[in-house]
């Protein structure tokens, strides 16, 4: 009986190899990547997060977001909301607790790791906040976030929605004081892969 129907079988495994081998073969091979390259010269806002202080010194890094999202041609290449590294090159005094900063943009977050970026520096005048004010406006943060979050919950919407607007209405965030730079990329930033 093995002797009349092995061949079938045989015959029947190599035309279902033969078969996957090209359906295989067949499928779509994955689109490449399209490059995305920021060129020199782009501009990008980048909105500070982290304040100066009066323990900050030239060389420490504050935290900030990219304020708007970077287009090239119509595609988007940095989000907004980017996390980014901003560096002090230098501080200089000027009156009362306003300091001439130099700033450079030097770093975007992206799940894929750091991205170093350099851009070329620029000057602004900043106000240090004292330490003490600094953590009582976390305080008020906080204490508003726990308000908010409440609120929130209590008219049956979303907690972090109250949360966010109330935490940050109390931490003294607005759009009049809200520091946003312009940085200009000095060199070329390959993206292509990038995901944020």
């Amino acid at each position: 009986m093995l002797a009349i129907f092995g061949p079938s079988i045989i015959i029947t495994i190599a035309v279902w190899a033969v078969r996957s081998t090209r359906a295989a073969g067949d499928r779509e091979q994955p689109k490449p990547l399209s490059q995305i390259v920021v060129p020199a010269g782009m501009h990008v806002e980048i909105r500070l997060v982290s304040e100066l202080t009066e323990a900050t010194h030239a060389g420490d890094s504050l935290e900030a977001l990219t304020a708007e999202p970077v287009l090239v041609d119509t595609q988007v290449a940095i989000p907004a909301d980017t996390r980014a590294v901003v560096r002090i090159l230098s501080l200089r005094k000027i009156k009362g607790r306003s300091t001439q900063a130099t700033l450079q943009f030097e770093q975007l977050i992206s799940k894929n790791g750091e991205i170093p970026v350099r851009s070329g520096p620029i000057e602004a005048a900043m106000k240090r906040t004292s330490d003490v004010g600094l953590a009582a406006r976390a305080v008020e943060g906080m204490l508003g976030g726990a308000i908010g979050a409440a609120g929130g919950a209590a008219v049956g919407g979303s907690p972090s929605v109250g949360a966010s607007a109330v935490g940050t209405m109390a931490a003294g965030a607005s759009a009049v004081d809200e520091r946003v730079f312009l940085f200009q990329i000095a060199v070329p930033l390959d993206l292509t892969g990038i995901k944020w």
